[in-house]
């Protein structure tokens, strides 16, 4: 059981280290992200928003849906598989009557938020049950200190990316920059992110720069000198 627990906790707090950005930053560049790859012939101004605002209640619970991926598993390798389908089924549930009641009076969005809410609530109730089944619990120390700083690298992100997008485009259109926005939005909130969390010594942004570390060297050496065969030696 404790192989089980440190199995799970490492890998939520690396899909918590990767998914928590990458919901912020889906959520702030998800304009320049929908004009940069859709905006096109019949791809109007209007459809844009309204897949950029779908976007912004889908991206709310990016983190909770790769959780559930984690958190099941961990019931599976415990022998238990009816209490995942369980929460699946009771999300599901949650998923029709909000979209039912949502859909009226925000369309598309509607969908989208009641996709994201019965998903949150999928994946904290397997996170609450697991956490309570395993000796120990999930939220020890290390996972709550992770999680913290997470957040707190993801909030210095955040302003980074709120500042460049008002220096790119303060009418709120992006436009022909839409491109440069995205590419300069990502490249600069991922290095703001991982300074941070360098900076904070977290475990997980360490071990993704040792794995590239190791690519670069890899690719960097020349290739073994394999020597050519001597056809006419006896």
């Amino acid at each position: 059981m404790t192989e089980v627990r440190h199995m799970v906790g490492r890998a939520l707090r690396f899909t918590l280290y990767l998914a928590v950005p990458a919901s912020v930053g889906l959520i702030l560049l998800r304009e320049p992200l929908v004009r940069a790859l859709l905006e096109h012939g019949a791809f109007d101004a209007d459809a844009t928003a309204l897949v950029s605002d779908a976007l912004l209640y889908y991206g709310i619970a990016l983190a909770a849906h790769t959780s559930i991926e984690i958190l099941s598993r961990g019931y599976y390798a415990m022998g238990d598989t009816r209490t995942p389908v369980t929460f699946a089924v009771t999300s599901m549930l949650i998923n029709i009557v909000l979209a039912a009641i949502l859909v009226g009076p925000l369309e598309i969005r509607g969908l989208a938020l009641a996709l994201s809410i019965a998903t949150i609530v999928e994946a904290l109730g397997l996170f609450i049950v697991l956490h309570r089944r395993m000796e120990g619990g999930l939220w020890d120390r290390k996972t709550a200190t992770t999680v913290y700083r997470i957040v707190f690298s993801t909030l210095l992100m955040t302003e980074a990316l709120v500042l460049l997008l008002l220096v790119l485009d303060s009418s709120d259109t992006f436009g022909p920059r839409s491109i440069f926005a995205l590419l300069a939005g990502t490249i600069l909130g991922a290095i703001v992110y991982q300074g941070a969390m360098l900076a904070l010594r977290v475990e997980e942004a360490q071990a993704v720069m040792t794995r590239l570390r190791a690519l670069l060297v890899r690719r960097s050496r020349p290739p073994p000198h394999k020597p050519k065969p001597n056809w006419y030696a006896d």
